[in-house]
């Protein structure tokens, strides 16, 4: 037996894509990490990203 299962339809959708691919996130040293977390789009992102 199918229920209806109401689905909401959105106008707008954000597409989110890897700032930097795994190879270069495991090659990435502190100093460079922390340059790379002064960034505000990149805490912006993480941010909107969290649960």
């Amino acid at each position: 037996m199918r229920k209806n299962i109401p689905i909401d339809v959105f106008d707008e959708y954000v597409l989110r894509t890897p700032v930097l691919s795994l190879t270069e996130i495991m090659n990435v040293d502190e100093n460079q990490l922390i340059d790379f977390l002064k960034n505000n789009s990149l805490l912006d992102a993480i941010f909107l990203a969290s649960p």
